[in-house]
């Protein structure tokens, strides 16, 4: 089974400085799916997966409108956030959940590899 997430520069293989989705390879996918976001794998027990950027960046939008969403997105968006960021999360206001999420992926998208169209996911 999957375990840390790994972010995936020139082809290499670094840790992610931000351990917050580590374990969460499907909750992780669940909130791209969510927000319509493609993720491309060799297959459903893959490990590992691409997103393409343009689609990453989509995502960071939609949640940084959050509160123009319709009332069923917003429920659906913010059930895959607190299964990716944690039940402890719960406690928190939504919207700062979901700001601290926005940073967190930015800090992904700032960390792939700047010629790629696609940004690189594994864990292992």
């Amino acid at each position: 089974m999957a375990t840390r997430l790994h972010v995936q520069k020139v082809h290499k293989v670094e840790y992610a400085d931000i351990e917050h989705f580590s374990w969460k390879l499907e909750q992780f996918k669940d909130l791209l799916y969510t927000t319509d976001c493609s993720v491309i794998q060799q297959n459903e027990y893959s490990s590992n997966f691409e997103v393409p950027k343009s689609e990453y960046r989509q995502t960071i939008s939609v949640l940084k409108n959050y509160d123009n969403l319709d009332g069923e997105e917003q429920e659906e968006i913010y059930h895959a956030v607190i299964q990716l960021m944690g039940i402890e999360y719960t406690s928190k206001p939504e919207k700062e959940v979901i700001t601290e999420l926005i940073s967190i992926l930015e800090e992904y998208f700032a960390a792939a590899e700047p010629d790629v169209d696609y940004l690189f996911f594994e864990f292992w």
